[in-house]
């Protein structure tokens, strides 16, 4: 709710700061109209090649968040992470928000290793920040955006994602 609510404000916050000068002119390609709907019948064989065709790249960082966190849970003694990323550690969240940053963390990836570090003792606010800012302002995130944001716009959205981490990342260990 707290991510939902920020990201609906937060571009009427940039508008005030007059962050629409900072878009970059880019041209825009259109695509052809979609052909008309053939029924159940004709569009499930293309349907499911589709889904195959999005799903398949997921597969890949689903394993690998699972090997890291049966590695985390495995080989990483709980008593260390929870002395570095426990309820009781005041600077865990924002030190995970920019450990996230410049991490490509999927959520695909993320939520296995989220439940291994949560189960190694690691509080929920570090690990909801370490995600936010993983999955919100990654490498290829941000350098795709540079391809229409100007710097100062960029700059304003990784400082954005990084306060959301933050803050949500308190939130959550305060209420939980």
């Amino acid at each position: 709710v707290f991510t939902l609510a920020v990201s609906l404000i937060a571009p009427w916050v940039w508008r005030g700061l007059g962050m629409e000068k900072a878009l970059k002119r880019v041209r825009v390609q259109g695509e052809k109209t979609p052909d008309p709907w053939k029924g159940l019948r004709g569009e499930m064989p293309g349907a499911l090649r589709q889904a195959w065709t999005d799903l398949r790249p997921l597969l890949l960082p689903m394993l690998i968040g699972v090997a890291i966190g049966a590695a985390i849970y495995g080989f990483v003694p709980e008593d260390q992470l929870a002395t570095f990323a426990g309820a009781n550690t005041w600077w865990a969240v924002p030190l995970a928000a920019i450990i996230g940053i410049p991490l490509y963390i999927r959520l695909e990836t993320m939520l296995p290793v989220g439940l291994a570090l949560q189960s190694a003792g690691v509080a929920i606010g570090p690990i909801f920040a370490l995600m936010i800012g993983g999955a919100g302002a990654s490498p290829p995130e941000v350098s795709m955006l540079a391809a229409i944001f100007k710097p100062r716009l960029l700059a304003t959205f990784v400082i954005t994602i990084l306060a959301v981490a933050i803050a949500g990342g308190y939130i959550l260990s305060i209420t939980a």
